[in-house]
């Protein structure tokens, strides 16, 4: 439904990615971005969704979760970096990540493997 409302809004798939890496992960530099961006690519492949639809899953991302959104800057520095990274295709073995400095959620108990870059923790959940 979300994914219909911001397409007929004028957002392509490409904006709805970059977003989601701004209002996820503008603070973590290059590396953390290219991380969440490869959970999101990796869950894309796994589901057989574009990283759009994967982004607009109901309580995947903060950012799209009812909360107020990030005031987007096209110009911001970030905002660029975030658009440069949206636009590569990315792999990754995660398939979730959390900010461990905020949350210790349920299913991270559940976990195969971690890697911390900058406050995000990246996993392995399920088989």
């Amino acid at each position: 439904m979300l994914y219909l409302l911001l397409m007929t809004a004028g957002w392509s798939d490409l904006d709805i990615l970059t977003y989601t890496l701004y209002a996820e992960a503008r603070g973590e530099g290059r590396q953390g971005i290219v991380m969440v961006a490869g959970v999101i690519s990796n869950r894309a492949a796994l589901k057989h969704l574009s990283r759009a639809q994967v982004c607009l899953e109901p309580k995947q991302f903060s950012c799209w979760n009812g909360v107020k959104r990030a005031p987007v800057k096209p110009n911001d520095a970030s905002w660029r970096l975030c658009r440069e990274i949206a636009k590569q295709k990315h792999k990754s073995r995660y398939t979730h990540y959390y900010a461990h400095q905020q949350c210790f959620p349920k299913w991270a108990k559940r976990v195969k493997q971690a890697k911390v870059v900058g406050s995000h923790t990246f996993v392995i959940v399920g088989s």
